[in-house]
């Protein structure tokens, strides 16, 4: 997108102020976010200043162009990069061929894993989100989300939830996630048929019910996909009450 150096001068200025303000909020909402979980606040501070002064910098230099009679260009901002760490995965869903068809047995190596993560930081990029495949099956995933925290950017994890057990749990608070993304195909017998595994549904709910009686600051998300064996009212209560 482009504004004319002329005769929408005047909307580059309010689109600059307006997205000034919005990068402030932004800052504001980092802070809050990280203050009460961060044992060294001045490192906080350290990274909201050095954000806003990001956001002055850009500030100037779309008006420096503009000044200069050159059209101001408007870069997309990034607010999330989605990561798939590996094709494997325990389930044989009815609608995937992750890790059978398609990209059977790939994984993302450790060293381009932490790289992508330091271009992030570089790009003030917010957050990131692992998913696969399934996550837990990296080896590595609590050293990417521990790296992830320790550059300042907020990660949230997608997975099926099935290998969430107390002491995976454990790892991952540790490491630093406060973010989980479950996906939900059903309750019962629907889910598990369409999950190709045989008590699956149970077992994640006793991982969701471990979750939230053990980490109440641990906000837990569920992706509920839509699909026809349950698009009826009486599945959409079933959903319901497990999210409740």
């Amino acid at each position: 997108m482009q504004f004319g150096s002329s005769s929408n001068a005047a909307s580059s200025r309010q689109w600059i102020s307006r997205f000034s303000r919005w990068l402030k909020f932004r800052a504001a909402i980092f802070y809050f976010r990280h203050i009460s979980s961060t044992k060294n606040r001045s490192s906080v501070a350290r990274k909201l200043s050095k954000f806003v002064r990001g956001a002055r910098s850009l500030r100037r230099r779309h008006i420096a162009t503009q000044k200069a009679g050159k059209p101001v260009v408007i870069q997309p901002l990034v607010r999330e990069v989605n990561v798939s760490l590996t094709s494997k995965c325990i389930y044989g869903c009815k609608g995937c061929s992750y890790g059978r068809s398609f990209l059977p047995g790939q994984q993302l190596e450790a060293q381009t894993a932490f790289a992508l993560i330091d271009d992030l930081r570089e790009m003030c990029v917010p957050r990131i989100y692992f998913y696969g495949g399934e996550p837990l099956l990296h080896p590595e995933l609590c050293d990417f989300i521990e790296y992830a925290v320790k550059k300042g950017i907020y990660p949230v994890l997608g997975t099926n939830g099935l290998l969430l057990r107390e002491d995976k749990v454990a790892d991952l608070y540790r490491a630093g996630l406060r973010n989980l993304s479950i996906g939900i195909y059903g309750t019962g017998q629907d889910y598990d048929a369409y999950v190709d595994r045989r008590d699956s549904f149970d077992r994640l709910q006793k991982n969701v019910e471990l979750i939230r009686s053990q980490y109440p600051d641990m906000r837990v998300f569920l992706a509920w996909l839509l699909m026809k064996p349950t698009c009826n009212v009486a599945s959409v209560r079933e959903i319901w009450d497990f999210a409740k």
